[in-house]
């Protein structure tokens, strides 16, 4: 199915609803735009307000609006146990409840990768398994974190989930007193990423919140509490209040990654389209940086 539109759409009943837009569990969906999906009433949780998917391809499609106004959600945008969802743009799907809220996006398996995950309320990317790549999760946590889940606002990882070369970023817990903010950690690996700049204090808490895993080769605010290969310091995005993290050249995350997750890839790319891996050795973060590095003038 390709170049359709999926909207406002709802269930009535049931248990454990899958989806109120769109349930794919083989094909390919193609440039849809699926917004504004609701369910009216349901017990149990709801799985996915505006996809569920087990299996196939979501391709360059646009989930946003997609709401649940009941206290147990699992994925306010979608939820995916199998396939791969590439190139999506998954923002403005709000939670309107703050308890048992687990992530605009979650995940117990599959694929989510070259992906734009902004501005979906409470929090981010909920991740029992599964693998998140190359994707930027900003501007999450509206409000103070459940006590009955998880406490973040970014992403959260467990089991053996996978995060390779995200930006996490502006991701906020009012009530945050760990670190939780960007990142919290209970399993998996995160390679390559730039966690930095969320949390009310992000100067005093950081953006990381690790308990189990293996944590290696990202750039943090404050130093990590395990792993290696990590960098503490500023990632000096192009312009951090318009919205732009790309890299400037010559700055601490690039040419600062390992190459060995992208080991079996075929040409590559970042958020941009843009070739994964540039001047031999990948960047940190969701966009590689392409600017050159000729001679610089200042003027005072």
């Amino acid at each position: 199915m390709r170049d359709c539109r999926i909207s406002r759409n709802g269930t009535l009943m049931g248990r454990n609803m899958l989806a109120c837009g769109v349930q794919i569990t083989g094909g390919t969906l193609l440039r849809c735009t699926l917004d504004h999906n609701k369910p009216v009433s349901n017990y149990g949780y709801t799985l996915g307000t505006g996809l569920y998917m087990s299996g196939g391809t979501v391709e360059d499609c646009d989930i946003f609006g997609n709401s649940c106004a009941r206290n147990q959600i699992k994925g306010t945008a979608l939820y995916i146990s199998g396939g791969t969802l590439a190139g999506c743009r998954i923002v403005g799907n709000p939670h309107v409840n703050t308890d048992q809220i687990f992530g605009a996006v979650h995940m117990t398996g599959g694929t989510v990768e070259n992906c734009l995950i902004a501005t979906n309320g409470i929090n981010g990317v909920y991740m029992e398994n599964g693998t998140l790549r190359n994707c930027l999760v900003r501007g999450h946590g509206a409000g103070s974190a459940s006590t009955s889940v998880e406490a973040f606002a970014g992403v959260c990882m467990l089991n053996s989930s996978v995060v390779i070369n995200c930006t996490i970023t502006g991701n906020v817990l009012s009530n945050d007193t760990t670190g939780c903010s960007g990142l919290r950690m209970k399993g998996g690996r995160a390679v390559n990423n730039i966690v930095w700049g969320n949390g009310p204090d992000s100067a005093v808490l950081g953006s990381t919140y690790l308990t189990d895993g293996i944590f290696n080769t990202n750039l943090v605010d404050v130093a990590a509490a395990i792993g290696t290969g990590n960098i503490v310091a500023d990632p000096r995005f192009v312009r951090r209040a318009a919205g732009n993290y790309r890299l400037v050249s010559a700055y601490p995350a690039v040419n600062a990654g390992d190459n060995g997750v992208w080991d079996g890839f075929v040409e590559p790319v970042d958020l941009d389209g843009n070739a994964r891996i540039h001047r031999k050795i990948v960047d940190l973060g969701c966009y590689e940086c392409h600017v050159g590095g000729g001679l610089i003038i200042q003027l005072r």
